[in-house]
């Protein structure tokens, strides 16, 4: 009598989880790191907003020889929508600050909360990682 045994095709359920634990493991570990460097390169978002205002307000301080003369129009968002802009415009002095917009994945970021410009060049920033924001 001659027995014979089949050779089933396919993945073993042991296979089948080793390989969902092994991309589980690989997930846990890329996502975070993902969203971290996704909130980083955001920050840029920000810088530019300011620079370009500072531009502006240098702009109409050479037309008009002062910041706060009303007749310069800054941009009160990001290009991106990520970070909305306060200012205080003297005769001689400004001050541009740039925070993230509530509901917006930059709100959740604690490495750098607010960055800072004034007409002097002087960069700041606030937040858990502030000395590396700008």
């Amino acid at each position: 009598m001659k027995v014979s045994f089949r050779k089933y095709q396919g993945f073993s359920l042991i296979e089948i989880l080793i390989v969902v634990l092994v991309l589980g493991v690989l997930a846990s570990v890329a996502i975070p790191n993902y969203s971290g460097y996704a909130k980083e390169s955001r920050r840029e978002d920000a810088k530019q907003l300011l620079m370009f205002n500072a531009q502006r307000l240098q702009r109409c301080f050479t037309l008009e020889g002062i910041y706060n003369s009303g007749n310069c129009v800054l941009r009160s968002n990001s290009g991106e929508g990520f970070y909305s802009l306060s200012q205080t415009l003297g005769n001689t002095t400004f001050t541009l600050t740039a925070t993230p917009v509530a509901g917006t994945s930059q709100a959740s970021d604690e490495g750098c909360t607010s960055f800072a410009y004034n007409q002097a060049g002087s960069k700041e920033a606030t937040g858990s990682d502030s000395e590396r924001c700008w």
